[in-house]
């Protein structure tokens, strides 16, 4: 990633500083502001809120402003690579209110938590049953959403036969990192050890 340095706008030309820094593996960067300029602005070539902190990164440029003799630390969320593991576990609940009709769940989680991290989940089932499938009502939202802000969410999905369903879950951080779990959830007759939230 590129940033641009730039002085404040109105400021006198003699003094007016531009400069273009690509920022390292680990979106990192480095430059000493030079004598005379009281203020620059960095400009990043992604965007995100005005947090010199933490930044994420969807599109369009995010401002800092960095006064003369000030360090600022700017951390670029979609370059953050770092590893993590995908892990879920699920339930189910008979009280939906249809007949007929099951809540088939799980809760999503990631370690270290990886926040605004996006999932998509396909199911399929009861794999365990002749015949198979059939099991998952039409008509559904497509199995996708946000992690919050713990790195995690709970996915529901209607069910019509009791069975073990299988979901292919894939995880990808803002980064790019993408993880892909499959986990199977157990559908009885009886109570759920771990129920919808």
């Amino acid at each position: 990633m590129w940033v641009e340095i730039v002085s404040p706008s109105g400021f006198p030309d003699t003094n007016k500083f531009v400069d273009y820094i690509q920022t390292d593996a680990n979106g990192e960067f480095e430059r000493q502001v030079p004598t005379g300029v009281p203020t620059i602005t960095v400009n990043s070539s992604e965007d995100g809120d005005e947090d010199n902190r933490n930044v994420d990164c969807p599109a369009g440029p995010v401002t800092v402003e960095i006064r003369s003799g000030e360090t600022r630390s700017l951390t670029f969320a979609c370059l953050d690579v770092t590893p993590f593991t995908l892990s879920a576990a699920g339930g189910f609940d008979h009280n939906t209110g249809i007949a007929g009709q099951s809540l088939e769940c799980k809760r999503i989680t990631t370690s270290p938590p990886r926040a605004g991290a996006t999932y998509s989940m396909t199911v399929e089932g009861p794999i365990d049953r002749v015949p198979s499938g059939g099991g998952v009502v039409p008509g559904q939202a497509a199995f996708t959403g946000t992690l919050d802000e713990n790195g995690t969410a709970w996915v529901r999905v209607k069910v019509s036969r009791f069975g073990t369903y299988r979901n292919t879950i894939t995880a990808t951080s803002k980064g790019g990192v993408a993880r892909i779990l499959a986990h199977d959830v157990l559908v009885n007759a009886g109570p759920s050890p771990n129920p919808c939230q």
